[in-house]
C-alpha cells in the first residue's frame, strides 16, 4: 500500500520471545490551504463555514461540524 503524507498508520508486531515496546515516529506535515469561497456559488451565512475537503463538504454551524 501507499500512505500520503500524513496518513496515520498503527502497527502493532511482537517477536516470538520479545517484550513489547512502544514506538513514536512524528513527521512534519506541510500546512492546509483552504479556500473558504472559491467560486462563491452559495450563499455566505454569519458565523458559519462551509468547506470541501477530499471530496467531502464541511459546514460548521454555531461549533458544530456537519459533513455530507
Amino acid at each position: 500500500d501507499v500512505f500520503e503524507n500524513g496518513s496515520s498508520v498503527w502497527l502493532t508486531s511482537q517477536l516470538d520471545s520479545a517484550a513489547p515496546t512502544t514506538h513514536t515516529i512524528t513527521q512534519d506535515l506541510s500546512p492546509l490551504d483552504v479556500e473558504l469561497m472559491p467560486l462563491l456559488q452559495d450563499s455566505v451565512v454569519p458565523g458559519t463555514l462551509s468547506f470541501i475537503f477530499r471530496g467531502d463538504t464541511f459546514i460548521d454551524r454555531q461549533g458544530s461540524l456537519y459533513r455530507s
